[in-house]
């Protein structure tokens, strides 16, 4: 069961971890904020999960697929799966399926908000979290714009006017299999601070992010960490 908890871990930090993506709802160009849109633009990272690292590339394509009446555009991840991204005003959306991860049903929410004042918050609800063996997470995440107008330097790659987002999660309660009722979650047993990072045409630059789960008596920890290491973007 250990195991089971550390990959929803791990998929709560992935799904809010977004990179940055901007759509006008229906394709198009793009507003210049903190997006760049053009096909084949690129954006390469380093991700370490608890000491474990990884690289991967996400490449824009020029496709969008279309989502609860909304068009994303698909970015081409090489060394995961393909993710997917929206804007309608000043909402950046994602549209994540956890699936690779733990299980579930795809998941979409706002995770930036661009030209809002600091201190500017909004939640999501997340229910459905499949743990094999185990049963389904259910949470309430609140973001917030924490900070504006940064410079941030991030693998030796400089960035002004960056935005901080921080996301917490609270109200979690695992549904067990065979038990109907959902069994809540204390905050103190599961604590977490996730931080992202975004920078103008480039979307994130840096995600931080630690979990701590301690549920009927499996107790878990996860730490990742994932910075931009090099772009090319038109």
């Amino acid at each position: 069961m250990k195991n089971y908890y550390l990959c929803a871990a791990l998929g709560f930090s992935l799904l809010f971890s977004a990179c940055s993506k901007s759509d006008d709802g229906g394709g198009g160009t793009p507003p210049s904020n903190y997006i760049s849109f053009t096909n084949n633009d690129t954006r390469m990272y380093s991700r370490t999960v608890n000491g474990t690292p990884s690289n991967y590339t996400l490449t824009t394509t020029n496709t969008d697929t279309l989502v609860e009446g909304l068009n994303y555009k698909v970015f081409l991840n090489d060394n995961g799966p393909n993710e997917y991204f929206n804007i309608n005003g000043v909402d950046y959306s994602t549209f994540l399926d956890l699936g690779g991860f733990v299980g579930g049903n795809p998941i979409n929410y706002v995770y930036l908000k661009h030209d809002v004042p600091v201190g500017t918050s909004w939640t999501k609800s997340i229910s459905g979290i499949e743990i094999t063996g185990v049963g389904t997470l259910s949470g309430t995440a609140t973001m917030k714009i924490e900070e504006k107008g940064l410079d941030r330097t991030v693998s030796s790659l400089p960035f002004d006017e960056v935005i901080r987002v921080s996301t917490k999660i609270s109200n979690v309660s695992v549904t067990v299999t065979g038990i109907p009722l959902p069994i809540p979650v204390p905050d103190a047993n599961f604590q977490n601070n996730i931080q992202n990072y975004y920078a103008p045409k480039v979307g994130l630059i840096e995600n931080n992010t630690t979990i701590h789960i301690d549920f009927q008596g499996t107790v878990e920890d996860l730490n990742m960490n994932t910075l931009i290491t090099g772009y090319n973007i038109q």
